[in-house]
C-alpha cells in the first residue's frame, strides 16, 4: 500500500517528476523549500531588497553625464561665434560633460543606506519565518499520513479476523452446529468491518491525491513516503512556558524581523527629517559648441570651433527648503506613526508567541496524558479480548458478546494510534519553539 502526506498550502513542482520515489520527511521539506510559490516570492522580495541596498551604496559616488545636441535655426538669429545677428539658416552643435556629488544632506544618503541594509535583514527573516511555517505544515502532514496508514492496517486486521470468523461460522452452520441467525450476525459484522476498511483506504488515498496535487506531481500513485521508526517522546513535565518563550526569542525569525523593522522605522524617520535640511552639492562640467551657416562658405572647421569655445566650470549648489505645502512635517508625523506601529507589532508578537507556546505546552501535556490513558485502555481491551476469545472457543460466550469485545479492542487500538501521533506532533511544535529542527529522528 502506497502512503503519502498532505499539505495545506500550494507548492509547485516539476511536471517531469513521475519516477517512483520514496520521500523522507527531510526530502519533503527540502522539496518544498525549492518549489513553494510563497517561498519563491519571498526570495524574490529578498533579492529586490538586496538590489535596493546596492543602489543606495553607490549613491555616495559622483555621477557623470554627457550630453550633446544639434539644432537648425531659421531667420534672424545671433551667430554664436561672431555675436552678430544674421538672417540665415544655421546649424548649432553643443557638447557637455557634467558631474555632481552631494556634499551635505543631513545624513540622508547614509541613513538611506543603513535603512536598506536593515530592510534586507527584515526580508531575510520574513523568508525564514515562512520556511518555518512550511516545515511545520509538512511535518503535520507527514505524520497525518503515517496515522492514516496505521488506521488502515488496523482496519485490515479487523477485517481479516471477521473474514476468518465468518468462514468458521459458515462451516459450523453447514454442519448443523450453529443456526443461520448466528451466521447472519457474523456476516453483518464482516460487511461492517469491510466498510470501515474501505473508508480507511479512501481516506488515505484522498490524502495522497491532495498532497501530490499541491506538489504539482501528476503521477502521485508512484510516490511513497518513508516509514520511519518513531520513538514516543519523554514526558514534558520539566518544561515551562517561560523557559520555552525565552529560547524562542533567541531562535524564532519573527522576533529578529521585528528588530530589523524597528531599525528600519527609526532610520526612515531620520531620512524624512533630513528633507527639512539644506542640501549642498558640488558640480563640475565641461562644454563646447560649434556653429555653421548652411549653404555659405567660410565656416570655421568644427574641431577648431570646439577647441576655441571649450570651457570648464565648477559650481557649489545650495538648496534650502522653505515651503513645500507642509509635506515634510506631515511625512515626519507619518514616520513617527510607523515607529509606533512597529512597537505595537513587537508587543503583539510577544503576546501571540507566548500564548502559542502556552497552548502548545498545555496541548502537548494533555496529549501525553491522553496517550498514557489510551495505552492503558488498549492493554485492558487486549486482555479482555483474549479472555473473550477463549470463552468463545469453549462456546460459553455468545457471538454478539465476542464481537463486542473484538470491536472494543480495535477501537482502543485506533484511539491509541491517534493519541500517539497527536502527541508526537505536539512535541514537534514545542521543539520548534525551542529552536530545534523539524525531524522525526
Amino acid at each position: 500500500m502506497k502512503s503519502y502526506f498532505l499539505l495545506s498550502f500550494s507548492l509547485i513542482g516539476l511536471l517531469g517528476v513521475a519516477q517512483e520515489r520514496v520521500w523522507s520527511l527531510k526530502e519533503c521539506i527540502s522539496y518544498a523549500m525549492e518549489n513553494n510559490l510563497s517561498i519563491e516570492r519571498s526570495k524574490l522580495n529578498l533579492e529586490s531588497a538586496e538590489y535596493d541596498s546596492e543602489i543606495s551604496k553607490f549613491d555616495f559616488l559622483p555621477d557623470l553625464n554627457g550630453s550633446g545636441s544639434e539644432s537648425i535655426t531659421f531667420g534672424k538669429t545671433p551667430n554664436p561665434t561672431t555675436y552678430q545677428f544674421e538672417t540665415s539658416t544655421r546649424s548649432d552643435l553643443s557638447l557637455q560633460l557634467n558631474s555632481n556629488i552631494t556634499v551635505f544632506n543631513a545624513g540622508r544618503l547614509r541613513n538611506t543606506f543603513k535603512l536598506n541594509k536593515e530592510q534586507v535583514h527584515s526580508s531575510l527573516y520574513a523568508l525564514k519565518e515562512l520556511e518555518n511555517n512550511v516545515s511545520i505544515n509538512i511535518a503535520n502532514a507527514y505524520l497525518q499520513i503515517l496515522f492514516q496508514k496505521e488506521l488502515l492496517e488496523i482496519a485490515e486486521q479487523q477485517l481479516k479476523l471477521s473474514e476468518k470468523q465468518y468462514e468458521r461460522m459458515q462451516i459450523r452452520v453447514d454442519n448443523g452446529v450453529e443456526s443461520i441467525s448466528k451466521l447472519l450476525e457474523v456476516e453483518s459484522q464482516f460487511y461492517t468491518d469491510k466498510q470501515a476498511e474501505q473508508t480507511a483506504f479512501f481516506n488515505l488515498q484522498n490524502s495522497q491525491l491532495n498532497l501530490f496535487q499541491l506538489l504539482d506531481i501528476q503521477d502521485y500513485e508512484s510516490q511513497e513516503i518513508e516509514i520511519p521508526i518513531i520513538e514516543i517522546p519523554e514526558t514534558l513535565v520539566h518544561l515551562s512556558v517561560h523557559d520555552i518563550f525565552q529560547r524562542s526569542k533567541q531562535n524564532l525569525p519573527q522576533f529578529k524581523k521585528n528588530e530589523a523593522d524597528k531599525a528600519v522605522s527609526k532610520l526612515n524617520t531620520k531620512v524624512v527629517k533630513a528633507g527639512k535640511m539644506p542640501t549642498l552639492s558640488l558640480g563640475a562640467g565641461m562644454n563646447s559648441r560649434a556653429s555653421f551657416t548652411l549653404n555659405q562658405q567660410g565656416n570655421l572647421p568644427a574641431n577648431q570651433q570646439l577647441e576655441d569655445l571649450f570651457s570648464q566650470n565648477v559650481s557649489l549648489n545650495l538648496r534650502v527648503p522653505i515651503f513645500n505645502k507642509f509635506r515634510n512635517n506631515l511625512n515626519i508625523q507619518k514616520a513617527l506613526l510607523s515607529e509606533m506601529q512597529v512597537e505595537v507589532n513587537e508587543k503583539e508578537i510577544n503576546n501571540q508567541v507566548y500564548k502559542d507556546i502556552q497552548s502548545a505546552l498545555f496541548n502537548a501535556k494533555s496529549a501525553f496524558e491522553a496517550y498514557i490513558t489510551a495505552e492503558k485502555a488498549f492493554m485492558s481491551s487486549s486482555e479482555s479480548y483474549k479472555n473473550a476469545n477463549e470463552r468463545y472457543k469453549l462456546d460459553v460466550l455468545s457471538i454478539y458478546d465476542f464481537q463486542q469485545s473484538k470491536n472494543a479492542l480495535f477501537s482502543a487500538k485506533s484511539r491509541l494510534t491517534q493519541a500517539k501521533y497527536d502527541y508526537i506532533f505536539k512535541t514537534l511544535v514545542l521543539k520548534f519553539y525551542q529552536g530545534q529542527s523539524i525531524t522525526l529522528e
